[in-house]
């Protein structure tokens, strides 16, 4: 899905090391998804929601706005 650069990175980037850092330091099972917000036919979304939720460590969801 095509996403503006500073969503990427490093917003994106910064859940999804927090979260594979978990994973690395405990061996921790945790289930992330990405889910994108559209509006109208537009092929780039307006937003995301990363959601994750492992056996040992919290929940949480966070959703970014896709803009430059």
């Amino acid at each position: 899905m095509p996403l503006y650069a500073a969503v990427n990175t490093p917003l994106m980037a910064g859940y999804e090391n927090a979260i594979a850092k978990r994973v690395q330091e405990s061996g921790e099972t945790i289930y992330y998804q990405v889910i994108p917000h559209y509006q109208g036919s537009s092929g780039i979304p307006d937003s995301v929601t990363l959601s994750w939720s492992g056996n040992m460590g919290p929940s949480g969801s966070k959703t970014l706005a896709n803009v430059p």
